[in-house]
């Protein structure tokens, strides 16, 4: 059934007839018009290209025809490759009859017999096809999927180079566009400190910067920071680089030896070339000749080791050996049944065409082993696009929130400081105003140089425990081996405390949950794994989205949330360690 599915991806499609095929089968009905008709019948004339020339028109006509009246409509609902094998077979048997009674009518060539023309260019014209889908249509679909591995590794070579300087360059936009937006109004309000102007005047320009300008740019820094992000999304996919050979390149050489296959396709190829060299019924002696070669192909197969793998030269080297090996049965038939003034040289084109065919067939199958490779990297790859850029969104929002709280608690904080103090009845004495200039000071210390505010987990867990007290109870569990590596990386910690918080509230909110049980616990070397089950008395799929999924979304790799039970809501996660 695999065999049958490559067959439909690679034959099955209109795609197929192409220039690419076009280009193909003219170079192999040109090399079999030299074998078969100048050199086999002794015909050295330019004639023969007149007659390949029309011959090869009439095919292309006939699938053109073809394809403009029933096949491509045909081919739009589902790929079929013996459709496509049936046309060319049809068109291989025009072509031949063509070009014989072409060749008849010039003088050049023996009067045709029909029935052999059609036979002998029917299977002339599935084979041509069968063997550019097993060798061009197996390098399509390889360079398709190695057009998409180089594109994960470009993406992930500029997110990796990129992030640094696009997080800097985040964070240095934001500290500047609230420098910008507050440090001159902060230097106006020391000025005013300083001039020891009225106290009312004083506080009325403390309460306007307060609740005009600090608290505004607060609530909208998150959306500033947001626009910030978009790290992949200029990429250039990279240049194609593939081995000159896939024989080798680990592939087991067991891998190759295939009985069904090689014994099939053998058989058939000698029938073929015994056909057009000496016809029935000597032609099938041969076929069935070559059928015996079954058992040593199968005998071969279970004496190479399954994990044998070999290079591409030697690879080469021993398929060649099998191909003259198990040629020689049907050319001791052939030649034993060869008739005087049988073109004999010709049958020795059974062992050169196995060969081909041997040669075709590993080919093929190294492709197939090349790819499967190649999807595995291309996973890993977006696997660790998707973390990168996680990590990316982690530190973007760190990086808000940290001027957040810079402007939210220390800048507002002290100024709240300083409009309290001149709101009493003392204001106006030279203590006071120090504490006001003093106050004015720290907070233009904070927009100039902020703190960087850490997170201790299991501290962090006992705070969520206590602030939720009484309200709802929630407990927090670590596994083993979790707490270094998040104490190592104080971004990660930060991030699985603020999704804790979130889910806390979450559930509170939607659900009217009295108890949550939190589990953190490693996944993998490169992620922590976040699990809270908590009871419910709403379906999940009453929640709404807002501003928690997008923190969610920008905080994890991936999230869910789903109801297990009646009563219980099951929430998990996974947060890339950076």
């Amino acid at each position: 059934m695999r065999l049958f599915s490559k067959l439909d991806s690679r034959l099955g499609t209109d795609a197929v007839w192409g220039w690419s095929f076009a280009r193909y089968a003219a170079t192999v009905l040109a090399f079999l018009t030299f074998v078969f008709d100048v050199a086999g019948l002794n015909s050295r004339t330019w004639l023969w290209a007149v007659v390949a020339l029309i011959s090869f028109t009439e095919s292309c006509a006939l699938v053109y025809v073809a394809r403009k009246t029933f096949l491509k409509q045909a081919l739009e609902t589902k790929p079929r490759a013996w459709l496509n094998l049936s046309v060319i077979a049809f068109v291989g048997a025009a072509h031949n009859l063509t070009d014989s009674t072409l060749a008849s009518w010039l003088g050049i060539g023996p009067p045709p017999v029909v029935s052999y023309q059609l036979i002998a260019g029917g299977q002339m014209g599935f084979y041509i096809l069968l063997f550019y889908g097993i060798t061009v249509g197996a390098r399509v679909e390889h360079f398709r999927l190695l057009d998409a591995l180089n594109l994960t590794t470009s993406q992930l070579t500029q997110i990796t180079e990129k992030s640094s300087d696009r997080l800097a360059a985040a964070e240095e936009d934001l500290a500047e566009e609230a420098r910008q937006a507050l440090l001159p109004k902060l230097a106006q309000l020391q000025s005013l400190a300083d001039s020891k102007l009225s106290s009312v005047n004083s506080v009325s320009q403390f309460r306007s910067v307060l609740n005009e300008h600090v608290r505004p740019f607060t609530r909208d820094m998150q959306n500033r920071a947001l626009n910030l992000s978009g790290l992949a999304e200029a990429v250039t996919a990279g240049v194609r680089k593939h081995p000159r050979s896939y024989l080798g390149q680990g592939v087991p050489f067991r891998n190759f030896l295939l009985p069904g296959a090689i014994t099939i396709l053998t058989a058939s190829s000698a029938w073929a070339i015994a056909y057009l060299v000496m016809g029935q019924p000597e032609a099938g002696k041969l076929g069935f000749a070559a059928l015996l070669n079954y058992p040593l192909v199968w005998l071969a197969r279970r004496l190479t080791p399954k994990h044998w793998s070999i290079s591409d030269g030697a690879a080469t080297i021993i398929i060649v050996l099998l191909g003259i090996t198990i040629s020689v049965i049907p050319l001791s038939a052939g030649f034993s049944d060869a008739h005087p003034g049988d073109p004999h040289w010709l049958l020795w084109m059974i062992p050169i065409v196995f060969i081909g065919e041997l040669l075709i067939l590993a080919e093929g199958i190294g492709l197939d082993h090349y790819r499967g490779l190649m999807r595995e990297r291309v996973e890993v790859n977006n696997t660790e696009i998707r973390r990168q850029l996680t990590l990316f969104e982690q530190k973007l929002w760190l990086a808000r929130r940290k001027w957040q709280f810079t402007i939210h608690g220390s800048v507002q904080g002290a100024l709240t400081a300083a409009l309290v103090r001149l709101s009493r009845a003392d204001s106006d004495t030279q203590e006071a105003l120090s504490l006001v200039q003093a106050d004015v000071q720290r907070a233009i210390d904070a927009l100039v140089d902020p703190t960087i505010e850490t997170v201790d987990l299991q501290d962090a867990a006992k705070q969520l425990a206590e602030s939720w007290e009484g309200v709802c109870e929630v407990s927090v569990s670590f596994g083993e081996g979790v707490l270094q590596p998040l104490n190592d990386n104080l971004d990660t910690a930060s991030c699985v405390n603020e999704v804790m918080k979130e889910v806390v509230n979450n559930a509170v909110r939607y659900s009217n949950a009295k108890g949550i049980r939190f589990r953190i616990s490693r996944e993998g070397e490169k992620s922590v794994a976040i699990e809270s089950v908590n009871d419910s008395e709403i379906r999940v799929s009453e929640i709404g989205t807002g501003v928690g999924t997008e923190l969610l979304d920008e905080l994890t790799a991936e999230w869910s949330v789903r109801n297990v039970t009646s009563g219980l809501v099951l929430f998990k996660a996974t947060v890339p360690i950076g």
